[in-house]
């Protein structure tokens, strides 16, 4: 089995259209061989081909993954352990944590923590995320809050202009030297 994981996060997304199939077909002469492609569902409708988009192509199989289902207390245990998350409340079984990549995010921003989880939210854990990045950025170059957000703030948008694919570090710096001009 090869396994391609997270194709969605390439950074050129219209490559894996453009040319999954024919990648895919190489591997036909080797019947003990199958290749195995993961993308996020969100964003199969950028990154997969016309005719695999519908999930209407008799030659692939297609399978949904569910986030932790059943396993969701033992996954949110493993990881608030993991993090030295101590939460204020239980039961602790919130849907929105079957998504591992918001739990991880949750995790990362109240990493060591005692936590509540009144009205949870994508934005709110996001911007704990990004304060607590700015902390660590703080104190890895002694640079002021308020900077460190625009500079964050000013990344993040190249970055949405973009697609939502990284930018290149020349780009960024320059962008970023209007806010930090003794740091060229």
């Amino acid at each position: 089995v090869i396994a391609i994981d997270a194709i969605n996060e390439s950074e050129k997304k219209k490559l894996w259209a453009k040319q999954l199939l024919a990648f895919a077909q190489k591997f036909k002469k080797f019947n003990r061989v199958k290749l195995v492609v993961i993308c996020r569902s969100e964003y199969s409708s950028m990154v997969l081909p016309k005719e695999l988009k519908n999930k209407r192509n008799s030659k692939w199989a297609f399978c949904t993954h569910m986030g932790f289902g059943d396993e969701l207390t033992n996954a949110v245990s493993v990881y608030f352990d993991e993090y030295k998350i101590a939460p204020k409340s239980f039961p602790i079984l919130i849907a929105e944590f079957r998504n591992p990549l918001f739990l991880k995010f949750f995790c990362e921003a109240h990493e060591n923590r005692a936590v509540s989880f009144d009205s949870l939210s994508l934005l709110k854990v996001m911007e704990a995320r990004i304060s607590r990045c700015m902390d660590e950025l703080y104190d890895q170059i002694d640079c002021p809050r308020e900077d460190t957000r625009r500079g964050l703030q000013r990344v993040a948008k190249m970055v949405a202009a973009n697609g939502g694919n990284p930018v290149l570090s020349e780009l960024a710096r320059k962008e970023l030297t209007e806010i930090f001009p003794s740091h060229k």
